[in-house]
């Protein structure tokens, strides 16, 4: 039945058995080991459960479907699990992605497959829509077989994803497509995905497995296998038609969600070395929130001990570093006393299907509980804290939400009409946690705040004073906006305000 099925899935999953410096994970196909390495730039650095249920699909299938010298492409390969499975399987396989996830997906496919395979294996970068003519020449590009496991998601580019599958796609060409439904706009995509291509629904794992009795590892890891997840088999018609693609009407949207700028370009840490995990429980779910040492906002400082905080060049004195400690300390709290309030009121602040935006979500602990809740949520901080912040994003929310978190940079006060323009990105709620504190930057952080305040936003705020700075900005906050204490908490002294424009200022 279905509950075994997961169970054999999941079966094909392992561990390491030691710690590593390199994150990896491990899976069996093809009687071979495939060890995964991870990477936090993207959400392609990381495995998706769809990938482990097209791989299996294709282990299990083999005389049905042989892919021995068979033309293979995959769209969105990510760590390029299904790659390696295909070309272990015989056939002779591009993995494609964006520039960003190459290196890590080049690493894993070559690792894997050395040594093991007929055909050498090919990694090349394929924006969806993009040159496809001039980078895959229809005329010399034939594929047997295109793969595609969890390429529709929370991204404004289905449209581009559509015309690639129709670029590629010849009449003979069969698509197999792992997808996990979770939003209308994916049921639509499939209306649209119908109109050029023959489906055929090979298999279906329902939303009906709570209870088999997964640790908690493969629980979180897999959770995906936990929703509507199923197995597309895709036959080409010959008389696809692209205009097609034009049919979609605006009027058919019934989300109308912003579309954050991508970071300028992945961060990459300047000093390696071993970090702590700070670990909360909201929502029933366990949150391990994974340290860096680039900048304040990528630390979450009460766990981090003194040998990570400094180093032998320099002279620290201890008290320095308790009033480090308690400092950080108190600024942490903050995002932890909002958490819990966002928690124990949802009948008053409803973040279902809400856009919800964070300002300086520095480790990300706010922004997955707001996830968690079911918005729509865009973290956002300094470019050298992105990559960090995605990465711990990414692992505390995939399978679990609505919709995928977006990480964007956001420079207090810097070009905000040009990187997130009023007329086009309308916050439900802008969040702020550990926001003020000892920088020169709280006008900066004032004007950020009135420019995603609009009409209908309500701007959440935690909050601690510690220094005369702290005072006036927040009488600046309060002159500004329409501001209610909405809670205390007398044993951290941590503040939470809900504000609004002023209504002057709608009418301005």
């Amino acid at each position: 039945d279905d509950a075994d099925l997961v169970s054999v899935i999941t079966s094909r999953r392992f561990c390491p058995s030691v710690i590593t410096t390199v994150p990896w994970e491990g899976y069996r196909f093809a009687n071979y080991e495939i060890k995964i390495k991870e990477s936090t730039d993207s959400y392609g650095a990381v495995p998706w459960p769809s990938a482990l249920v097209l791989g299996h699909f294709l282990d299990t299938n083999q005389d049905k479907y042989n892919l021995m010298d068979k033309n293979v492409i995959e769209l969105g390969a990510g760590t390029g699990l299904v790659s390696v499975v295909a070309s272990l399987l015989g056939a002779k396989v591009t993995a494609t992605d964006l520039p960003e996830v190459l290196g890590n997906l080049q690493y894993n496919v070559s690792s894997n497959t050395k040594g093991r395979c007929r055909h050498t294996p090919r990694v090349t970068e394929l924006s969806w829509g993009k040159d496809l003519e001039q980078n895959f020449p229809r005329s010399s590009c034939h594929y047997d077989y295109i793969m595609a496991a969890d390429v529709v998601y929370s991204h404004p580019f289905l449209r581009e994803l559509l015309a690639t599958f129709d670029h590629l796609c010849r009449h003979d060409t069969v698509i197999f497509w792992a997808m996990r439904f979770r939003l209308e706009k994916e049921n639509k995509f499939v209306d649209q995905f119908q109109r050029l291509f023959d489906l055929k629904l090979i298999f279906d794992l329902p939303n009906s497995m709570e209870n088999l009795g997964l640790n908690s590892c493969l629980f979180e890891i897999w959770s995906g296998i936990n929703s509507h997840l199923a197995l597309l088999e895709v036959n080409a018609t010959k008389d696809k038609v692209l205009s097609a693609l034009s049919e979609r009407e605006t009027s058919d949207e019934t989300q109308n969600e912003p579309s954050p700028p991508a970071p300028k370009k992945p961060w990459q840490p300047s000093i390696y070395c071993t970090f702590d995990k700070e670990c909360h429980h909201f929502l029933g779910y366990e949150i391990c929130i994974r340290e860096s040492i680039d900048s304040y906002g990528a630390i979450v400082w009460p766990a981090v001990s003194r040998r990570h905080l400094f180093y032998s060049h320099k002279e620290v004195s201890d008290l320095l570093f308790m009033d480090l400690w308690i400092f950080f300390l108190n600024l942490f709290l903050q995002a932890v006393a909002l958490c819990q309030y966002l928690e124990n009121n949802q009948h008053q602040f409803n973040l279902r299907d809400k856009a919800v935006l964070e300002i300086g979500a520095g480790t990300g602990l706010l922004s997955i509980v707001a996830c968690l809740l079911g918005a729509w949520v865009t973290a956002t901080d300094l470019p050298e804290v992105l990559g960090n912040l995605r990465s711990n994003l990414t692992k505390n929310t995939r399978g679990l939400c609505r919709y995928n978190p977006q990480v964007a940079e956001l420079s207090w006060g810097k070009d905000l009409e040009q990187t997130f323009p009023r007329s086009i990105y309308r916050y439900d709620y802008v969040l702020a946690a550990d926001v003020v504190y000892h920088h020169d930057y709280l006008d900066h952080l004032l004007v950020t705040m009135q420019h995603f305040c609009q009409p209908g936003t309500t701007l959440l705020w935690a909050n601690k004073v510690r220094f005369e700075s702290d005072i006036k900005f927040a009488e600046k906050f309060q002159s500004t906006f329409c501001t209610t204490l909405l809670g205390e908490f007398p044993d951290t002294k941590v503040k939470i305000f809900m504000a609004t424009l002023k209504e002057k200022a709608f009418l301005s």
